[in-house]
């Protein structure tokens, strides 16, 4: 048996370009991560001229305080906090604070924009993002379920 000799260089470019066009560069991830958060911003800054915002009189320590309870009560785990800066930081596997309903509509209301700036960027592998109604990646927290 003679051995065969195969020439792989086209399939191997080709693979190598299939698998490139998937993958999106660091300047545009930020770049995506921007574009959505300008416009949570814009809608945010919306409901606060529709609705307006209030005003509590009660001293700096009394709000801090306030403030850690109800995050610790839907669900948040304090990891630092400085008090005396008003410095407050927490987190909580995925989907808390929220449970897997309200999850599954912020996703269904933010994935379009998240695609839609992707795509803007990528192409057609924004199309790619996985769907509410899948596992949260990393969490083991089945959304399709209600809690």
């Amino acid at each position: 048996m003679t051995p065969r000799h195969f020439n792989l260089g086209l399939p191997a470019v080709a693979l190598l370009a299939m698998l490139a066009a998937g993958c999106a560069s660091d300047d545009q991830i930020r770049d995506t991560i921007t574009d959505v958060n300008r416009e949570f911003q814009g809608a945010y800054e919306r409901v606060l001229a529709e609705k307006g915002s209030r005003t509590y009189r009660v001293a700096p320590k009394v709000a801090f305080a306030a403030m850690a309870v109800v995050l610790q009560r839907v669900g948040m785990h304090i990891d630092d906090q400085v008090p005396e800066l008003g410095y407050l930081n927490v987190s909580a596997a995925a989907p808390a604070p929220l449970n897997s309903r309200e999850w599954r509509r912020a996703a269904s209301a933010d994935l379009p924009k998240l695609r839609r700036a992707r795509a803007a960027e990528i192409g057609l592998p924004a199309a790619r993002i996985p769907a509410a109604n899948r596992r949260a990646h990393g969490f083991g927290q089945d959304l399709g379920r209600a809690q």
